[in-house]
């Protein structure tokens, strides 16, 4: 049995369908020639390049990924020191294509010790990385937090030394290569 299938298509976008399926080339090939004709025959204008014959393979071996999303919620203290409030981590399963590796900051509104935190010395980060399969979870999460603290660093340079408060501002700051 072939490890493939040749797929008919045609159109673009809404108008892309899927007109029939083959285990064969050259059969998918004579089915386009025919419609071709067909439509010809009723005052259709079809361009010669409107179908498409798409390979797909059947039973592929589709890699399955881990993602880790990392959240850190943190202040800063009376005395202008960051203090890490809570931290919480999720594993995710995707398709691999589906990751989107990012760092998103954001400040928010608090209640501690019975007193309401401003935004200004809240933050929340978010952080989604593709997980290494082949090391275990927890040294992942490591590593993922160890990008976190770095993370916080440069958000406190950006916001104290920088004088920058813009929160789109401070998320492309960060996420710069």
């Amino acid at each position: 049995m072939k490890n493939k299938v040749y797929i008919v298509t045609g159109g673009t976008y809404s108008d892309y369908s899927i007109y029939a399926v083959f285990s064969d080339k050259e059969k998918a090939k004579e089915y386009i020639k025919n419609k071709l004709k067909i439509e010809e025959s009723y005052d259709c204008l079809y361009d010669k390049d409107y179908f498409k014959i798409e390979v797909w393979h059947i039973d592929e071996n589709i890699e399955i990924a881990e993602e880790i999303e990392l959240e850190m919620t943190f202040r800063y203290n009376d005395i202008g020191n960051i203090e890490i409030i809570k931290i919480e981590n999720e594993i995710y399963s995707e398709f691999e294509a589906e990751i989107k590796e990012k760092i998103t900051y954001d400040e928010i509104f608090m209640r501690i010790e019975d007193k309401t935190i401003s935004t200004s010395t809240v933050g929340k980060l978010r952080i989604t990385r593709k997980k290494n399969n082949n090391k275990d979870n927890e040294s992942e999460i490591e590593r993922i937090k160890k990008i976190g603290y770095d993370t916080i660093k440069r958000i406190t340079y950006i916001k104290k030394v920088l004088g920058i408060d813009d929160i789109e501002e401070i998320n492309n700051m960060i996420n710069k290569n």
